[in-house]
């Protein structure tokens, strides 16, 4: 209990000059977050303005947030790194309120636990005064300085608002085109699934990736389609196909005249060839002649034949010298080499395919979501299934004393494209009478079947990738002017 009364001066020191030292703590953190985030909304404003004139990489929301939530964050830490002495603070207290340095003296000896009478009298003494000091009337919460240039970056946010966007806003894929897309990877994958990892494999599967990121819209899925269907081709074109094809069957057909060999594919005959290597020693001179007319005669088939290059190298080395287990076991593995390249084959063959109707289909993607919410009429000329307003007149063709003559009234080409047509719809004109009606083609039946031979034109590349976009808004654009 004595020990309690003791310690009691001293904790009242130690404790006041604490509570002085936090006011001091957060008056700094304060004044930091002032002035560090008023470079981050500097920084957000630049941001919101460069936004007008070209597309961030990042989400809007998330690029003006960030520079903010750095920016206090190194406000903050830098204010904790920094470590407050208290005997700074006992001195700065001493200077604010004209103490005599009467708070540092008694700390350090508190510090130095002197046990002498002037000592602890010293103490007792500053603990009085200690009691009667208010922290607030110490350290006094201001206004930041930093807060009178708030209004700049604020001005510059406000600016941004007034800044007409310099480019044109893809609009996000609908429920129909995102299923599209979703499909489109699902079928790539399984084009690739259980294939070996060759580079083409990895550019698939990141393909998937790609497709399967929510923020892929159509017009980057089309293209990013489109790339890989040319990467597709020329890895194609450098198999050789025809000839890879042509390698095959003459392989296949080594077999049927022949007493040693019973394969009928490549895989069966490169095993057969490898099981002879391992029995070299046991053949006769009659199934060695055989073995090495039979090679030579596949060397001579195959001698032009570009996708079995390496195969004929080895083959042609029977002319000069005997054919031996090494030698056999190069050209099973090279056998092998060129079945692998036919899976390959295989496996482009179905990759292209899968692009096709992948791109096929999330064209029409937007065709159908179209026609279930009744924009686009059905192939009749009628009105959608959730549409409730009649039919949609087209437009009035003038009639010609000549007669019934197709005139052509829509036709749109593939900007940049050399001559291709990728939409023509014809209304038809009905016998000049001043009796009879003019006939019409529904607007909506025109609209549909430039839709349709839109898609048909992104399928097989009429339209130029950059266009695209334009082309699909122009025809959005047309669906309601009958409204």
């Amino acid at each position: 209990m004595r020990n309690a009364v003791q310690n009691q001066p001293e904790q009242i020191i130690q404790n006041k000059l604490s509570a002085i030292q936090r006011r001091i703590q957060i008056e700094g953190i304060l004044q930091n977050l002032a002035t560090f985030n008023l470079w981050g909304l500097l920084v957000a404003g630049i941001l919101l303005v460069a936004d007008r004139f070209f597309p961030l990489p990042l989400p809007i929301g998330f690029a003006i947030a960030l520079p903010i939530v750095i920016a206090s964050a190194i406000a903050v830490g830098l204010r904790l790194m920094r470590k407050i002495d208290p005997l700074e603070v006992a001195r700065f207290v001493d200077q604010r309120l004209n103490l005599k340095e009467r708070l540092g003296t008694a700390l350090e000896a508190i510090d130095r636990r002197e046990t002498g009478d002037f000592a602890i009298l010293q103490i007792r003494d500053t603990a009085r005064a200690a009691q009667g000091i208010l922290p607030a009337a110490v350290v006094s919460y201001t206004v930041p300085r930093a807060l009178k240039w708030f209004s700049l970056p604020m001005l510059l946010v406000g600016l941004s608002f007034f800044i007409p966007r310099m480019y044109e806003v893809v609009p996000p894929p609908n429920l129909s085109e995102q299923m599209a897309i979703q499909e489109a990877a699902a079928r790539l994958e399984g084009a690739v699934s259980g294939g070996n990892k060759s580079e083409l494999s990895k550019q698939v599967e990141e393909m998937v990736k790609t497709l399967r990121n929510k923020h892929t819209g159509v017009q980057a899925a089309q293209e990013k389609l489109s790339k890989l269907r040319e990467d597709v081709q020329a890895e194609k074109n450098r198999l050789a196909e025809n000839e890879l094809d042509q390698a095959v069957e003459t392989i296949s057909k080594l077999s049927e005249n022949s007493n040693l060999l019973s394969g009928a594919n490549t895989v069966e005959i490169a095993s057969e060839l490898g099981e002879l290597a391992d029995q070299m020693d046991g053949l006769t001179e009659a199934q060695r002649a055989e073995l090495d007319a039979l090679l030579r005669q596949l060397a001579q088939r195959l001698e032009d034949n570009r996708a079995a290059k390496n195969l004929v190298d080895q083959l042609n080395e029977i002319g000069t010298e005997e054919v031996s287990p090494e030698m056999l076991a190069k050209i099973a593995r090279s056998l092998l080499e060129i079945d692998q390249q036919a899976k390959d084959m295989a496996q482009l063959e179905d990759i292209l395919e899968e692009i096709k109707a992948s791109r096929k289909n999330i064209g029409l993607a937007g065709i159908e979501m179209a026609r279930k919410t009744g924009g686009v009429a059905g192939s009749d000329g009628g009105p959608g299934e959730e549409s409730g307003t009649g039919e949609a007149r087209g437009t009035q063709v003038e009639a010609m004393s000549s007669g019934a003559e197709p005139t052509e009234a829509l036709q749109l080409r593939g900007i940049t494209s050399e001559s291709e047509e990728f939409a023509t719809a014809s209304t038809q004109e009905a016998p000049s009478s001043a009796e009879e009606e003019p006939t019409y083609t529904p607007y909506r039946e025109v609209y549909l079947n430039a839709q349709q031979a839109y898609a048909e034109a992104i399928e097989r590349d009429g339209i130029p990738v950059r266009y695209r976009q334009r082309v699909k808004d122009y025809l959005d654009a047309i669906a309601n002017a009958d409204k």
